[in-house]
């Protein structure tokens, strides 16, 4: 894969647990870089991983080209860098998808599931 000199990010925008968001000098174009950071515990256990920010960047750009070719728009534009992506503006539902194989984290806190309980 070749990648192209990453462009100039003007201003981090937004911090969140593992992804920055950076203004460009296009008004319509953002770069969001993708960390290597990691938590655990909501929040209460913070780590690094080495290349998390690299994986997630490549998956996220192969996600977004499937559905691309399936007809679906997307704010995608490309990968700058391994861990950097260029997106256009849009609007964001407020929608947070949490995918376990065990039952752990808030799962337990909130609903009747017993802890370390492997998800069918």
């Amino acid at each position: 894969m070749e990648f192209i000199m990453s462009q100039n990010a003007k201003e981090l925008l937004y911090t969140g647990k593992a992804k920055d968001v950076y203004k460009t000098d296009n008004d319509d174009e953002y770069i969001i870089k993708f960390r290597d950071d990691i938590t655990a515990l909501d929040g209460g256990k913070k780590d690094t991983l080495s290349k998390k920010g690299v994986y997630n960047a490549i998956i996220s750009t192969k996600l977004f080209e499937v559905l691309e070719a399936e007809g679906v728009k997307t704010q995608y534009i490309e990968l700058l860098a391994p861990d950097e992506m260029l997106t256009m503006s849009l609007d964001m539902i407020p929608l947070e998808v949490i995918c376990r194989n065990i039952a752990t984290g808030s799962l337990v806190k909130k609903y009747p599931f017993e802890e370390k309980k492997e998800l069918n």
